[in-house]
């Protein structure tokens, strides 16, 4: 069990050529991998976990919220999100039955990166695409 976790932290930074070399039960395709966000080392010791096939790529408008889902979180610690050149907030989770949901407000379309923090280190990172109203 814990080799197979293992398997699904290394895919999430690592794409091998030969999808045998995956070594995951359900390989995944090139074009998933390129859709996830980005995980930095530190997320698999973050308590985070985010919701399976959540992508890496939001697609928002101003002045709306960005919406993110989490299946585990560490309620000893505190998180942050910051976008490009803003400044970091505090994350509040909202419990909506197992799962954990943040609502982040977008208002400014020049921010093109959303990263989630432990106030220390970078967790994840997403892609925004601003679309006009």
């Amino acid at each position: 069990m814990r080799i197979a976790r293992c398997f699904d932290q290394l895919i999430l930074s690592h794409f091998p050529n030969d999808k045998q070399w995956q070594l995951l039960k359900r390989p995944i395709s090139k074009t998933d991998y390129f859709n996830f966000p980005i995980y930095y080392p530190a997320y698999h010791k973050s308590g985070l976990k985010l919701q399976n096939n959540f992508s890496g790529n939001i697609t928002t408008k101003t002045d709306s919220i960005i919406q993110l889902v989490f299946v585990e979180i560490d309620k000893n610690k505190t998180y942050y999100y910051a976008f490009d050149k803003g400044k970091s907030d505090k994350i509040k989770f909202r419990q909506e039955g197992n799962n954990y949901i943040v609502i982040i407000p977008y208002e400014h379309m020049k921010r093109k990166n959303l990263v989630i923090s432990d106030g220390q280190m970078a967790l994840i990172k997403f892609k925004i695409k601003f679309i006009k109203k």
